[in-house]
């Protein structure tokens, strides 16, 4: 073979080499590449809630002293524009709040000094209104000031003149927000963080023995408080018996509120496992608010019998209105088999959640029970952890459905695909310390790209060119470059020629 023939051998032997190595480095990219979690298994219905939330709007503000610098340890509650609480945050350091992925609407916001309620330099709790347009952040400051305080002692007995120790003292404005602390050992007592204003104010001993009409407590302002005494001269008494939903005991702890018709003092007291007992209430006649439970809408009910003084009176209530609730059943796709434990959450149209409940044995589910007549909600469901060694990716969501007073919402059997579990790692990161058995052909048997010497008359060349890592090859290569002599180098390539003799 010529000098020249075997100089573009040497040249088309590098390229080639070099387009090898390029190749290589691609595909090693593209497996490099962690796969998208997300676009596989993916509900449908994700992208027009992705695309709802991109139309949303957000709240930001800060929370302000009277001299214009931030507070903190404020509380911040969001409400719909009918008061309905959504969710709530608190400040940072600096004062600042934000509500993201809100409907466009008008919300209200109400900030609360978290200090506690017998501080009397905490500040007054404060309403504003903001309007969410879709798209955009609103930006709302709010400008907290020293609330009023009442401050003041309880004695009981048929003077008054006991010390009423631990005894519960409670406000309410004349928009019916409350308030309420516990007095001391010495039934001292400190109520602070108030809106300027007139106030109702009553108290019942920590026995629940005493009580006394409520108090008239007028116009307090910011920054300013009134010192009262509340003396309990008059014997409680109270209410017993069962709370039931349909046709059983409600079950579980559920808090009620007796309400006097005739001064609107109010006392808050638990039932649990449908025991009604309350004590401690002022003679008269009452109604007594109940919230709902199990598959229950609660309600209001006017008590007929009135309380007696030193005496308990027997009634019971029944929750009888069948709220609205949705039903399904979750299933797996291999097989149909039912999925245990799936989470299925209940939105309302703001995104407040509503009801949680998770799926049984059977992958059967009922949400609901205790939502009123409403539309525009909103049904999640997923898995939050594996089932039965499988992962379940998949999520189910719902939006602009609707629920009715007594009826059901079948949703029907819903699907999901399971995704194989993570595949355990593989020791590939520690390269052995002998070169692979798959690039070093054995030293016994020839190259299979060359004939055999008993093969056809056609004469071969087979020409062997090594390739050193610099453009000039030394007439010898370099130690630190050559490998074993039982392993052919990484960069020789070899050329086979055939042509006609």
């Amino acid at each position: 073979m010529s000098a020249g023939r075997a100089h573009r051998s040497t040249h088309s032997a590098r390229r080639s080499l070099a387009t090898t190595l390029l190749c290589a480095l691609l595909v090693g990219a593209v497996l490099l590449v962690p796969p998208v979690i997300g676009s596989v298994g993916s509900s449908p219905t994700l992208a027009p809630a992705a695309a709802a939330a991109a139309a949303n709007g957000t709240i930001v503000g800060r929370a302000v002293g009277s001299d214009g610098m931030g507070v903190s340890r404020i509380k911040v509650m969001l409400f719909d524009s009918s008061w309905t609480y959504l969710r709530a945050g608190s400040v940072t350091r600096s004062g600042k709040f934000e509500f993201r992925n809100l409907p466009a609407g008008l919300y209200r916001l109400q900030l609360v000094d978290r200090r506690p309620r017998y501080d009397v330099k905490s500040f007054a709790s404060s309403d504003v209104s903001v309007r969410v347009y879709p798209g955009r952040a609103s930006a709302k400051n709010v400008t907290m000031r020293r609330g009023a305080f009442i401050t003041g002692k309880v004695t009981v007995g048929k003077r008054g003149t006991k010390a009423g120790r631990n005894a519960k003292v409670a406000v309410a404005d004349r928009n019916g927000r409350s308030y309420e602390v516990q007095a001391n050992s010495r039934g001292e007592f400190a109520l602070g963080g108030l809106p300027s204003g007139s106030f109702t104010l009553w108290a019942w001993d920590a026995k629940k023995q005493w009580v006394d009409r409520p108090i008239n407590v007028a116009k307090v302002k910011h920054g300013s408080g009134r010192d009262v005494r509340v003396k309990l001269r008059k014997r409680a008494g109270g209410y017993h018996g069962f709370l039931f939903a349909g046709p059983n005991p409600v079950r579980g702890t559920v808090w009620a509120t007796a309400v006097s018709k005739k001064t609107g003092q109010w006392w808050p007291f638990p039932i649990r496992n449908g025991d009604l007992s309350v004590r401690g209430l002022m003679p008269g006649s009452y109604r007594i608010e109940v919230p709902g439970a199990g598959r229950y809408l609660g309600g209001t009910f006017h008590i007929r019998v009135p309380v007696r003084a030193k005496r308990s009176r027997a009634i019971n209530i029944r929750l009888t209105t069948l709220g609205g609730w949705f039903s399904g059943r979750a299933v797996s796709s291999e097989g149909g088999g039912p999925l245990s434990g799936m989470h299925v959450s209940v939105y309302d149209r703001y995104g407040k959640l509503l009801t949680q409940v998770r799926t049984d044995r059977n992958g059967v589910f009922r949400a609901g029970g205790t939502i009123w007549d409403q539309g525009g909600l909103t049904v999640v469901v997923e898995a939050y952890s594996t089932i039965a060694g499988r992962t379940y990716k998949q999520r189910y969501v719902r939006s602009g459905l609707s629920v009715v007073r007594g009826r059901a919402t079948n949703l029907g059997t819903l699907a999901f695909t399971p995704q194989p579990l993570p595949p355990k790692p593989t020791p590939t990161s520690t390269a052995p310390t002998t070169a692979p058995p798959t690039t070093a052909p054995p030293t016994s048997a020839p190259p299979t790209s060359t004939p055999p010497t008993t093969g056809p008359s056609t004469p071969t060349v087979t020409v062997t060119v090594t390739v050193p890592p610099t453009t000039a090859p030394p007439t010898t290569a370099p130690p630190t470059t050559a490998p074993p002599t039982s392993v052919p180098p990484t960069a020789t390539v070899t050329v086979t020629v055939t042509g006609a003799p």
